[in-house]
C-alpha cells in the first residue's frame, strides 16, 4: 500500500496539517456548529451596533452577556433558578414514575387499553394550556400548581409513546417466546419491554421539552417565582437585554437536559433487542 507524505501507515497522519484534518473529521459536527454560532453572533453584534436594527427590539450579544453576568453576580437569579428547577424536577420525576408503568400496563393488556382509549383520545386532542387556568382554580398560585402543570404536560407524551411501543410489538416475537415456554411475565420482561425501549426514550426526550416549556408557562401565568416570572417582569419594563439573557438561559437548560436524556438512552441501549 502506498503511503502518502506526512502519514505513517501504522499510526496515521503525523504532519500538522494531517493531524488538523484528522481532528476536524472527528469533530466536524462540533466545529461547524461553533462556526455557525460565532458567525451569527458577530453579524448580530455588527448589525445592531451599526444602527441597522433597533437595539430596543434585539439587544447586542455583548449587552445580553453583560445582563446575564449581572443576574448571576448580583445573586438575584439563584432563588428563581431554584424555584424553576424544583417545579421541573418534581413534576417530570412524577410523570416518569407514573406514565411509564401506566403506559406499559395499558399497552400490554388489551382490555385496559379499550377501557382507557376514550380518555387517551380526549387528552391527546385537548390543548393542555387550556387546562392551566382550571389547575390554578384548584390549587392556587403556589408551587403545587406548577408541579401539576409540569406533570400533565410531560406525562402525556411519555404515556402515549410507551403505549405505542408496547402495542407495536411484532406478534411473531411473542409467539416464538410462548413456543419456548415463556409465561406472560417472562414475555413482558424479556421481549416486550426491551422492544419498547426506543419508544420510551423518545417519550422521555419529548417529555423533557414539554416539562421545561410547561414550567416557564406556569411561571408566566402565576408570576410569583421562577425564571418565567423574571421573564414576565423584564418584558413589562422593556428590559430587552435582560429578557433575552433569561431566554438564552432557559434554552441552555433545555440543551443540557436533552443531553442528559441522551446519556441515559446510551446507558440503557444494551437492553434494546438486536437482530442476530
Amino acid at each position: 500500500m502506498q503511503v502518502r507524505p506526512g502519514e505513517d501507515s501504522a499510526a496515521g497522519p503525523t504532519s500538522l496539517p494531517g493531524l488538523l484534518v484528522a481532528r476536524y473529521r472527528e469533530r466536524r459536527e462540533l466545529v461547524l456548529g461553533l462556526v455557525s454560532v460565532t458567525t451569527l453572533l458577530v453579524l448580530w453584534e455588527y448589525i445592531v451596533g451599526s444602527g441597522y436594527f433597533d437595539a430596543f427590539y434585539a439587544s447586542q450579544p455583548s449587552a445580553i452577556a453583560a445582563a446575564g453576568f449581572q443576574l448571576f453576580a448580583s445573586g438575584k437569579i439563584w432563588p428563581e433558578l431554584g424555584s424553576t428547577a424544583t417545579g421541573f424536577a418534581v413534576g417530570f420525576a412524577l410523570a416518569t414514575l407514573i406514565a411509564v408503568p401506566l403506559g406499559i400496563l395499558i399497552g400490554w393488556y388489551p382490555t385496559l387499553y379499550a377501557l382507557t382509549k376514550p380518555y387517551i383520545a380526549a387528552l391527546s386532542a385537548t390543548p393542555r394550556i387550556a387546562l392551566f387556568p382550571l389547575f390554578m382554580v384548584w390549587l392556587g398560585i403556589g408551587i403545587e400548581v406548577k408541579i401539576l402543570i409540569v406533570f400533565i404536560s410531560s406525562s402525556l407524551p411519555i404515556l402515549f409513546n410507551t403505549i405505542g411501543g408496547m402495542r407495536s410489538l411484532d406478534s411473531s416475537y411473542v409467539e416464538v417466546a410462548r413456543c419456548m415456554g415463556a409465561n406472560d411475565r417472562q414475555v413482558l420482561t424479556t421481549v416486550a419491554l426491551p422492544a419498547s425501549v426506543p419508544f420510551i426514550m423518545t417519550g422521555l426526550r419529548i417529555g423533557v421539552g414539554h416539562a421545561l416549556l410547561a414550567t416557564i408557562v406556569a411561571e408566566l401565568l402565576v408570576g410569583s417565582a421562577g425564571l418565567g416570572a423574571l421573564i414576565a417582569v423584564s418584558a413589562t419594563y422593556f428590559q430587552t437585554a435582560k429578557l433575552m439573557s433569561l431566554i438564552l438561559i432557559v434554552a441552555a437548560a433545555g440543551v443540557v437536559l436533552l443531553q442528559v436524556v441522551q446519556w441515559v438512552e446510551e446507558k440503557v441501549d444494551f437492553w434494546r433487542p438486536r437482530a442476530r
